[in-house]
């Protein structure tokens, strides 16, 4: 397999005044220039993609290092060339087809969940951002419409397109604003998160709607605290048809949420969990307790017992989440009936 960087390199995107002959720069259109950054799209991403998916861990790290090279800095430039991108007419398909191996790549669990290269993920949703979000909420903006249109459009047939593709598109905008706080206060971010929800349809039966109704629920909660709307009496705040429950009713300081009392699997000793979900976790619709890995978020414990406790709350959640949200989905619907 070839090194990531040395592919990088030759995958370069070329820019608008790099064309030496001054005459053929001229005579290059906008459409050339398209295409060629097409092309090399092509090629990067879905290489990266079939990389992760390899499963070899040392590729796996070098290649976020890679994208972040601050020598060469192609990964940036390719980051830049696509997020600059914007479906012409008639070609939102591409547009599509183009942009789901960029998401796929950087919402991948082996850079997510990966904390030996998490500086350099944090430096590429970083540089994904932009100022304040300048540069990230108007391309997902951009391609969450053109989702909205494709899905649409397969109205009338048993076929659900772009489902992967609009997790992974929330995924990163939560990352985003993670790893970015000043773009929680980007103005199009709102719009933004309504538009998530409605590319969502009505049609919430599978695995992959679900995950993104639960992200968008997520979404709008950080919304919500950035705009310092948590001090509301309710308990249950909605927004784009989702409901956000358990609202905290004040932000700073922040209280130190404790295990304990969800459901019957809810212990603030790890090693009393069962690690296979209980029915009463899986039936269970309180939110469930995920402490952050930023350390400078509260947590209740400290030092070498928190970084257990936490990493093995969020990959037991990895495992079973969705898993759980589904069973305890069917559960409720069997008992209604």
């Amino acid at each position: 397999m070839a090194n990531v960087a040395s592919f990088l390199m030759t995958q370069r995107p070329r820019r608008a005044n790099s064309t030496k002959d001054p005459r053929e720069q001229q005579r290059s259109s906008p459409q050339d220039k398209t295409i060629y950054r097409g092309k090399s799209i092509r090629q990067l991403w879905p290489g990266a993609l079939e990389l992760l998916a390899s499963g070899e861990r040392d590729w796996q790290q070098r290649l976020p290092q890679d994208l972040v090279d601050e020598e060469q800095l192609h990964g940036y430039e390719h980051i830049r060339a696509l997020l600059s991108m914007r479906p012409t007419t008639g070609g939102k398909a591409s547009f599509l087809e183009l942009t789901r191996p960029f998401l796929m790549v950087i919402t991948h669990p082996a850079l997510l969940d990966c904390l030996s290269v998490d500086n350099h993920v944090g430096d590429l949703y970083t540089f994904i951002s932009g100022s304040g979000g300048n540069r990230a909420i108007p391309f997902f903006q951009s391609l969450v419409n053109s989702l909205s249109d494709e899905r649409l459009k397969a109205l009338n047939t048993h076929e659900s397109p772009g489902e992967d593709t609009l997790v992974a598109l929330a995924t990163a905008l939560r990352e985003v604003l993670r790893r970015t706080p000043k773009a929680l206060y980007h103005e199009d971010l709102p719009a933004l998160a309504e538009s998530i929800s409605k590319a969502i349809g009505r049609k919430r039966d599978s695995v992959a709607i679900h995950t993104v109704v639960e992200r968008v629920a997520e979404l709008q909660r950080m919304i919500y605290r950035a705009q310092g709307v948590l001090g509301r009496d309710t308990d249950d705040i909605e927004e784009g048809g989702i409901i956000l429950q358990s609202v905290i009713t004040s932000t700073y300081p922040r209280d130190i949420q404790l295990p304990g009392d969800r459901h019957d699997n809810d212990k603030r000793d790890i090693t009393d969990i069962d690690v296979i979900p209980t029915e009463g976790e899986v039936r269970s619709e309180r939110p469930e307790f995920l402490p952050s890995p930023n350390t400078d978020q509260p947590h209740y414990l400290h030092g070498i017992e928190r970084l257990l406790d936490t990493h093995f709350r969020l990959l037991r959640h990895d495992i079973f989440g969705e898993l759980k949200s589904v069973l305890g989905g069917m559960l409720k619907a069997r008992d209604d009936d």
